[in-house]
């Protein structure tokens, strides 16, 4: 009778731990899909999110050849659009870029 008692007691506790799990607050950030812009940008519920850490500077656009319609744009960001565009993803803040606001799309920034 023992192992029947434990196996309540083990559902229990499995339960006990599902309720626990869902009353969790979600971490802060932006989930949704992820459209990568021409400079490398992603679109993110309708947001405009910048990677940390990446500039996209805008250069000669290359094409796919190999995939129809043919895909144009940067190398870096075909290559990110290739890895993630469509994608579900999670982004968490890590800075804000004051200067991002000012400059067109795809600028480098300016160091000062």
């Amino acid at each position: 009778m023992k192992t029947g008692k434990h196996l309540i007691n083990a559902r229990f506790l499995a339960f006990a731990e599902m309720a626990t799990m869902q009353e969790a607050e979600p971490e802060p950030g932006i989930y949704s899909f992820a459209f990568v812009q021409q400079d490398g940008a992603l679109k993110i519920a309708g947001e405009l999110i910048r990677l940390f850490g990446i500039d996209i500077v805008p250069t000669d656009p290359s094409c796919n050849t190999f995939v129809r319609p043919l895909p144009c744009g940067i190398r870096a960001s075909l290559a990110q659009q290739f890895k993630i565009s469509g994608d579900f993803v999670h982004c968490t803040a890590r800075a804000t870029n004051p200067t991002a606001a000012s400059r067109p799309a795809g600028a480098p920034a300016t160091k000062t």
